[in-house]
């Protein structure tokens, strides 16, 4: 009982282990993959990111005035890079972003 309040109150006074996320920045992990990024001007639409996407985050939808629609969902991403990878316009029209994915 003794040792508990003893570590309770040392607790009070020491440093904070969290981070002051607005003014310190967290470090990003060496490897980091960020968030995937689309291009529709540079994409041939050959489906192979759609595919090869474990989770089906990547899915193209139909429209009346294009052909397709590309619709990403981060939720379900597991980032894996997989479509980044197959994609055969890597860095043009699929690429993973340094930016951190925003959480909804």
């Amino acid at each position: 009982m003794i040792k508990s309040i003893i570590e309770s109150f040392s607790n009070l006074f020491a440093k904070s282990e969290t981070i002051n996320y607005p003014y310190e920045q967290i470090a990003k992990f060496k490897n980091y993959r960020g968030l995937i990024e689309y291009s529709a001007d540079e994409c041939i639409f050959c489906y192979k990111c759609e595919k090869v996407c474990p989770p089906d985050a990547i899915v193209f939808k139909p429209t009346k005035e294009k052909n397709r629609l590309y619709e990403y969902n981060p939720n379900l991403c597991i980032y894996c890079g997989e479509c980044v990878r197959n994609c055969p316009k890597e860095d043009l029209a699929l690429w993973q972003s340094e930016k951190k994915p925003k959480i909804i």
